[in-house]
């Protein structure tokens, strides 16, 4: 049978044949006659080029990117078609190519993998310090980047990729199954305070409805004590509850003051003492918040308290009123500096408590810069002066000692908030 030799293959009893890959056996493309040959070849000609032009399209591509791992199903898909496919050309030149850029991209990804598996296992031992910080609002923060980072990064090797894969899932779930767990028993506890700060409510207003007021002082000043040592809930819950609270106790000494004249031969000074030292035990409570939250209507309902209280006795009086005004003075203090914060720092009342204290913090620092340079500045001009006597130098020794209050006042919360902070980094 005659065969007859064409560009890259052959025509052998009316068959025209490729010729086979790196020297493999020849390919069977298409059946001719003498009128057809021409046009058929023509036609597988134009195959191969086409072919040829796709392959030169992702050639370029991957030789224009850094990205060339993207790349590589498509080389594998290419190669697959090449031994079969129904053309005729230089399919060897296309082929070379082809392994040549298969290996060079299959080298990259076993290293791209080799740095992966490194910055995946690095990744670990981040996430496994994250799991276990017990500031859950800090770890949560830390793990959404750690997650970011790790979906960035490429597979690791074959090897470790699915032990990776699998650790890494199954402790950020501890995490999140931590975290609400942690809510849950937040949830219980704030359900917890929550109907014992209803219960004292329930218990002042039976007292209010009853007729000897005199019989429950003790009973009182024992549920404003327990009032204030129940704990946080949130402001929705606790908003409410407070202004009753505070209601109740002012009926209660109202209602007392006015029926004492009736239950009373003699003014009780002990009992007298003993709720004068309720009503500070409150004012400290309320002075701890005043940094954080706006307690002017408290303060105010507490300052009319202390007034219907009555006499003490002498020894106590002194001390009593020291306590009152010291704590009135600092409350002050820490009411204009929340004030401020709020006016300088937009929702500053609703920030959690670590973005809260950083703010307070520079806020605090600038004042106390302010004022320590006043009271440089006042000491100096006074040096300066020559009046010794009378009532402008009292004024201005008065001054003084207010400039210096406010000195110390501002240098104390300063260390309150460092507390609160080392407090918050421990919890």
């Amino acid at each position: 049978m005659v065969k007859k030799d064409i560009p890259y293959g052959f025509i052998q009893g009316n068959k025209i044949f490729r010729l086979g890959l790196n020297g493999d056996d020849s390919v069977l493309l298409k059946e001719v006659t003498d009128e057809s040959e021409s046009e058929v070849i023509s036609q597988l000609n134009e195959a191969f080029l086409k072919l040829q032009t796709e392959f030169i399209q992702l050639e370029n591509r991957i030789l224009g990117t850094e990205n060339k791992g993207s790349f590589l199903a498509k080389l594998i898909n290419l190669k697959k078609q090449l031994p079969i496919h129904n053309g005729l050309g230089d399919y060897d030149s296309i082929f070379k190519k082809v392994a040549l850029y298969e290996n060079q991209i299959v080298d990259i990804i076993q290293s791209n993998r080799k740095r992966n598996t490194e910055i995946k296992n690095a990744l670990m031992l981040e996430l496994e310090q994250a799991v276990n910080n017990n500031d859950l609002h800090e770890a949560g923060i830390t793990i959404k980047d750690i997650k970011t980072r790790w979906v960035k990064t490429g597979s690791a090797e074959d090897t470790v990729n699915h032990d990776l894969e699998d650790r890494f899932s199954r402790m950020i779930q501890t995490f999140y199954d931590k975290r609400q767990s942690f809510f849950d028993d937040k949830k219980k506890l704030t359900e917890a305070r929550v109907s014992k700060y209803d219960s004292v409510i329930s218990e002042l207003e039976k007292i209010n409805q009853s007729k000897a007021l005199h019989n429950h002082v003790k009973r009182v000043a024992q549920l404003q004590s327990e009032w204030q040592t129940i704990g946080h809930i949130p402001v929705k819950e606790y908003k409410a509850r407070n202004e009753k609270y505070w209601s109740l106790c002012k009926v209660f000494y109202k209602d007392l003051r006015a029926d004492k004249p009736k239950t009373a031969t003699k003014e009780d000074f002990k009992g007298n003492l003993k709720l004068k030292q309720a009503i500070i035990d409150q004012f400290g409570e309320l002075e701890k918040k005043s940094l954080i939250q706006d307690t002017k209507s408290d303060v105010e309902t507490v300052k009319k308290l202390w007034k219907t209280i009555g006499r003490v006795p002498k020894d106590q009086v002194s001390t009593l009123n020291d306590s009152y005004l010291s704590l009135l003075d600092s409350i002050s203090e820490k009411t204009f500096i929340f004030q401020l914060a709020c006016r300088k720092f937009k929702g500053f009342a609703k920030k959690d408590v670590e973005e809260r204290n950083k703010l307070l913090n520079k806020l605090v620092k600038d004042l106390l810069a302010r004022d320590q340079n006043e009271l440089e500045t006042f000491k100096m001009n006074m040096d300066n002066m020559h009046v010794n006597k009378g009532s402008f130098v009292d004024m201005l020794e008065k001054k003084l000692e207010n400039q210096e209050k406010r000195v110390l006042s501002k240098k104390s919360i300063l260390k309150e908030l460092q507390v609160l902070k080392t407090a918050e980094s421990k919890k």
